[in-house]
């Protein structure tokens, strides 16, 4: 999966490919959201905060560490 560094407080980067985002986070942990599809995946990226963006997928989508 490739990458993107993002501006964020606590996310460094974000990956999403066959409607999974994949979100990594500064301490090095790695959480995948399932299910995102391409337009939430546009929107979380496009949000002003991705924290509360990934919050609210959280909620709607199944949401668990990989690392």
């Amino acid at each position: 999966m490739r990458r993107t560094v993002v501006a964020s407080r606590d996310i460094a980067t974000v990956c999403w490919i066959r409607n999974i985002l994949e979100v990594q986070f500064y301490s090095g942990k790695i959480f995948e959201c399932t299910q995102v599809t391409k337009s939430e995946f546009e929107n979380f990226m496009h949000s002003s905060s991705l924290e509360l963006a990934l919050m609210q997928l959280e909620t709607v989508h199944p949401y668990h560490r990989i690392h």
